[in-house]
């Protein structure tokens, strides 16, 4: 009985071995980008890595799938679901590992919202911007600025990760290139960079202001 148990294990053995030596690692192009993944066996488990266009391995065969958007991958860990890596077209890496979402746009402006341990950033690939940390909830992304929420208050990013206001607005109006945040009974106007330009407004300000409430109101009432 032991000898036969010997055997069969041996066979066994072999069997594996011959498996692991007829394995062909699969090359895979990633679109839009200079990268391609690369398969192996990992526990017996075919798992799939990145590497360059000349055979570099950027990463170890960690991932159970790897997907581009706008030009960005994203590679899912093996047995994690909810837990990726990005990285951009040159194999740069963006977030070594956390949650990805992909917030889809018409114009230049959809991101990824990157969601990791502590601080939560977003990546615009057309910008190639990491912005953040993002203290509150995003509600709106414009050319020159990402308006964001906390509780019932409003703040101000540039795509440079400046936190644009000194304390955080109850009304925040943005123009073609100025921003104007109203904190308390005072409006502060900001230029498109963030840099403070004062607590005086022009009359073409206030009418500016005066617009915006009206539509607000407009489409309060439908």
């Amino acid at each position: 009985m032991k000898k036969l148990v010997l055997f069969l294990a041996v066979v066994a053995a072999l069997c594996m071995l011959a498996s692991c030596e007829k394995y062909e690692s699969k090359i895979t192009p990633l679109d839009g980008t200079s990268l391609s993944t690369y398969s192996a066996m990992v526990d017996n488990v075919e798992l799939m890595g990145l590497q360059t266009a000349d055979g570099k391995h950027i990463t170890e065969p960690l991932f159970s799938s790897c997907e581009v958007n706008g030009g960005i991958v994203k590679a899912t860990y093996a047995g994690e679901q909810f837990q990726q890596a990005l990285y951009d077209v040159d194999g740069k890496v963006i977030q070594e590992k956390g949650y990805v979402q992909y917030v889809s746009r018409p114009d230049e402006l959809s991101y990824y919202k990157l969601s990791g341990k502590g601080d939560d950033y977003l990546y615009f690939p057309a910008k190639r911007a990491k912005v953040g940390p993002v203290r509150g909830t995003v509600i709106n992304v414009d050319s020159m600025f990402i308006e964001y929420r906390v509780d019932k208050l409003y703040g101000l990013l540039t795509y440079e990760s400046v936190d644009v206001l000194d304390e955080l607005a109850s009304r925040i109006y943005i123009g073609p290139d100025f921003a104007i945040a109203r904190c308390g009974d005072t409006y502060k106007k900001y230029d498109m960079t963030g840099k403070f330009l004062g607590t005086k407004l022009s009359q073409s300000d206030i009418n500016f202001i005066k617009e915006a409430n009206a539509r607000a109101n407009s489409w309060k009432k439908k």
